[in-house]
């Protein structure tokens, strides 16, 4: 027969369990975080010459916008037109240890997109002469990589009016600068790919940094291996981890994300807790890092195993 003290001891006894496994969970959970950040330097510039291999080649472009408050993001025109952006940020000035997730870029739409079903907007990473004080000269592709560091967006997909945005991929997260600045640049895909565009003339207007409202801006969600660290910033805000976390599976390791502590492409090792959590151990010290978490587990289990051995004799003391 169950007696009301053998009942008691049991729920005691769970509790205890619990408590353990909060006291060795909970000390590596991170809350992942989002901050936003406005680019400090914009420029728009648009080709006038004659020709898709001379627009694209040009060096010193006709047309050049640094303080409007609505600029060209990509501008194609059959005739005598092609246009680029260039944005810069400075550097994003995260706490030490922060390991980025995600992170893309986004920019308002005006009424003004014009696609014409075979342009995509791709994103750029651009190395300007000077970031802090862009030229027309910058145009030239000796300052552009010509890898996307984003998805492409069709222009027919823009919606106008609102916000649009651009994830960056794994090249791009690796671009982010945290102590320097550094710039990335929208233009269209026939330009990126060096295939002259089909049909008519496409174009996207997007609002700029320079207006007072709906700037385009960084949006990046990064966390850190343990709540030990804080993870502190002007612009942040809580949020669960985004879709484009990057996460192992299957024991295996991986170069993900972007490690603010070494300035380097990292590898980490996680496994997703609930929609707002990251369960992991940085592996910026690759073997560091994972017999910690060896040797915490392998404590864990030999804690739960004596628990319940001492479970099982307080139990049978109980029953008596």
């Amino acid at each position: 027969m169950i007696t009301l003290k053998h009942k008691i001891g049991v729920l005691l006894w769970s509790w205890v369990e619990l408590l353990m496994i909060a006291l060795f969970v909970f000390p590596n959970i991170a809350h992942a975080t989002s901050s936003t950040f406005e680019p400090f330097e914009q420029a728009g510039m648009v080709s006038t010459q004659s020709g898709f291999a001379s627009l694209r080649a040009d060096t010193n472009p006709a047309q050049f916008f640094d303080d409007d408050a609505t600029m060209t993001y990509a501008y194609w025109n059959p005739t005598n037109r092609m246009g680029r952006n260039i944005m810069c940020w400075a550097g994003l000035d995260l706490d030490a240890g922060a390991i980025i997730d995600s992170a893309y870029l986004t920019y308002y739409a005006e009424d003004n997109v014009v696609g014409n079903g075979s342009q995509a907007v791709a994103l750029d990473f651009v190395t300007p002469q000077n970031p802090s004080s862009l030229v027309a000269t910058d145009y030239a592709l000796e300052y552009w990589d010509g890898v996307d560091q984003s998805t492409r967006v069709d222009v027919d997909d823009i919606s106008t009016g609102q916000y649009n945005n651009m994830y960056l991929n794994e090249t791009g997260i690796s671009n982010l600068s945290n102590d320097s600045d550094f710039c990335f640049g929208t233009r269209y895909s026939g330009d990126m790919d060096n295939t002259e565009p089909e049909g008519t003339a496409a174009y996207l207007n997007a609002a700029s940094t320079f207006t007072s409202t709906n700037k385009p801006y960084l949006s990046v969600t990064y966390h850190f291996p343990s709540s030990s660290s804080s993870s502190s910033s002007s612009s942040s805000s809580s949020s669960s981890a985004g879709s484009g976390a990057v996460m192992l599976t299957g024991g295996t390791l991986d170069c993900v994300g972007f490690d603010t502590g070494t300035g380097s492409a990292c590898v980490k090792w996680d496994f997703r807790f609930s929609s707002d959590f990251i369960i992991g151990a940085s592996k910026v010290a690759e073997i560091i890092g994972l017999s910690i978490l060896s040797i915490g587990i392998l404590l864990f289990i030999v804690g739960y195993i004596l628990l319940e051995i001492i479970k099982y004799l307080f139990l049978r003391m109980t029953q008596r």
